[in-house]
């Protein structure tokens, strides 16, 4: 495997992780409280790497208010508004690495990314939730599927051991 392939897959594991992360401390739409075709969303743009992995940076939102907050000025600042009454300190913290527009190397050095492996998986071994015999929608791009929450945690599971093993074998 190629420095390059690995990195692509760390960064992707990552994101997975992130996103399960938030979808599992939200639990529903932070917009209208929705509950179906849960999707995260990143509050600051996922084109500054310093923030596409903060787990402040995230907000879980239906499909319907992700499209507006994407396409909607009003929606973004609805959503602004609420997350500043969350957590005021974490969002000027995030406003303010978002002012950055140097590079960001780490997001393609290995350690660092599995550092964050490793920090995004403990984080999500902390937070067991008691709804896996619900089924949720989660969307993760382009690939759709409903599933339990039991059943993303053995396919996130299948993940970290597949990541371990090929460490292992490098």
């Amino acid at each position: 495997m190629t420095k390059k392939s690995l990195v692509k897959r760390l960064q992707s594991k990552c994101e997975k992780l992130w996103k399960l992360y938030a979808l599992r401390r939200d639990k529903v739409c932070q917009l209208c409280g929705g509950k179906e075709v849960l999707q995260v969303h990143h509050v600051f743009s996922r084109k500054n790497k310093r923030l596409f992995l903060d787990i402040q940076n995230s907000a879980t939102l239906c499909r319907s208010c992700h499209m507006k907050v994407t396409w909607d000025d009003s929606a973004k600042e609805t959503l602004r508004r609420k997350l500043i009454a969350k957590d005021k300190d974490a969002y000027e913290r995030l406003y303010e690495v978002s002012l950055d527009k140097s590079l960001f190397l780490e997001f393609k050095n290995i350690s660092w990314l599995e550092t964050q492996l490793a920090i995004l998986t403990e984080l999500i071994a902390g937070r067991e939730t008691h709804e896996e015999g619900v089924t949720k929608q989660f969307d993760w791009g382009k690939k759709r599927k409903k599933m339990t929450l039991q059943e993303l945690n053995r396919e996130l599971d299948k993940i970290t051991k597949k990541l371990i093993t090929d460490r292992r074998d490098s």
